[in-house]
């Protein structure tokens, strides 16, 4: 489905973009600073060993207040982790702060036990409690519903509602936890008909139209912190355990979408780790973002060990599913408002060319017609170009990649 927006189309006028401005809306607002207690300038470790993982990541940084947009990261550490058998396995700095390492995946057994290390440029000496990989139990599935989300106290916002089913198996941990990524299929608004090229002073007309750039794919981490326990249930099993809300007007429903979900099993104390954070997040209500300041930790300053430190070292395995949706769910919502502009008349009969604007590169176009006009008392024939912003032909100046994902159904 092609959604233009076209401007009249006459011989030798310049139609320029619409420019829209909006009244700067002021008013007696006091701006709200919230009061947190924290300490600041703490040792903040994010980082875990998951079983069939290809790289390992710890990420090390210092707490700061929440008035400034990055944490200090902290550098140049030593960073390794040992198993119970005294086998090393050390990190290596990619950039600032984050640490990485491969394991090969036959010294993460489920029989052995993990500790992290951290020395810091400064002499500070860190250490984990030792983490064991606890056994999960694979997905059950991974769907979604068409419900209505109450998106205020007078409004219902039709969509979908992903969920997730979990069984433990035998032996299998109660406790899990998820992280959701999604990919999604946008279009460009406009096909290409052919190219402008400036500096040859050529147009390139393309028969039939190009439509290589109008498809692209774009994959993304989901934020929010998804997880649940079995632990008082006779039976372990839940249903529906909810996961993303999608509105119905969301243009990543227009054409194709794709939910990827992992699950990773937890030991209690790394699940009361991460159901304490996700509690914070949902009092903070997403009105700011700061790093983590409960005082759950499984690492120390192994020299003083009244030193607090904020995150938490875990180890986990991983199962995964995805879950298709083709749509729309409601109609294609334009998410890209492309406004088609004249821009060349091409004169067959003397080969003369009219620009309409000051552009200092090439632009493809489109919606070319014929028209036919009167000019020194003889009838001549014109063909009239359209252009518009390249995004509008090329999927991938939004963000996108025009290669479609070994994993996605048509």
């Amino acid at each position: 489905m092609r959604i233009i927006r076209h401007k009249s189309f006459l011989p030798g006028s310049f139609l320029g973009a619409t420019i829209l401005s909006f009244p700067l809306l002021v008013g007696c607002i006091e701006k709200f600073n919230p009061q947190i207690s924290e300490s600041i300038d703490l040792m903040v470790v994010n980082g875990a060993i998951i079983k069939e993982d290809s790289l390992q990541i710890i990420k090390l940084s210092r707490s700061n207040n929440i008035y400034v947009d990055e944490w200090p990261k902290v550098t140049d550490c030593q960073v390794w982790v040992s198993d119970e058998s005294e086998n090393n396995f050390y990190f290596s700095e990619k950039s600032p702060g984050i640490y990485s390492a491969h394991i090969p995946e036959m010294y993460l057994t489920y029989d052995k036990s993990y500790i992290l290390h951290i020395v810091t440029p400064d002499g500070r000496n860190y250490e984990s409690i030792p983490q064991e990989i606890p056994k999960g139990s694979p997905i059950d599935s991974v769907y979604f519903k068409n419900e209505r989300f109450q998106s205020s106290s007078e409004y219902h916002e039709q969509g979908l509602q992903f969920y997730v089913d979990l069984i433990a198996s035998e032996g299998s941990s109660e406790y899990y936890r998820w992280e959701l990524e999604e990919t999604y299929q946008f279009r460009s608004p406009l096909f290409i008909d052919g190219l402008w090229d400036k500096w040859l002073d050529t147009i390139y007309r393309y028969e039939p139209t190009i439509d290589t750039l109008s498809r692209c794919w774009k994959t993304e981490k989901i934020s929010g912190l998804f997880s649940s326990s079995l632990g008082k249930l006779l039976v372990k099993q839940k249903i529906e355990i909810p996961l993303n809300y999608i509105a119905g007007r969301d243009p990543k429903l227009n054409h194709e979408y794709c939910l990827r979900v992992k699950q990773y099993p937890l030991s209690k104390e790394a699940f009361d780790y991460w159901s304490l954070l996700e509690e914070q997040n949902y009092e903070n209500g997403s009105l700011y973002e700061s790093q983590p300041k409960q005082s759950i930790s499984n690492i120390f300053n192994i020299n003083n060990p009244d030193e607090k430190v904020l995150g938490y070292f875990w180890v986990s395995s991983f199962d995964e599913k995805r879950s298709f949706f083709k749509g729309p769910l409601i109609h294609v919502i334009e998410d890209y408002f492309c406004e088609v502009d004249t821009f060349y008349f091409y004169n067959f009969n003397d080969s003369m060319a009219y620009y309409h604007k000051d552009i200092n590169f090439s632009y493809y176009f489109a919606d070319y017609y014929h028209t036919t006009v009167l000019y020194s008392n003889s009838d001549r024939t014109y063909v009239i170009w359209g252009i518009a912003d390249p995004p509008c032909y090329d999927c991938r100046l939004r963000g996108g990649t025009v290669f479609k994902p070994d994993y996605w159904q048509d």
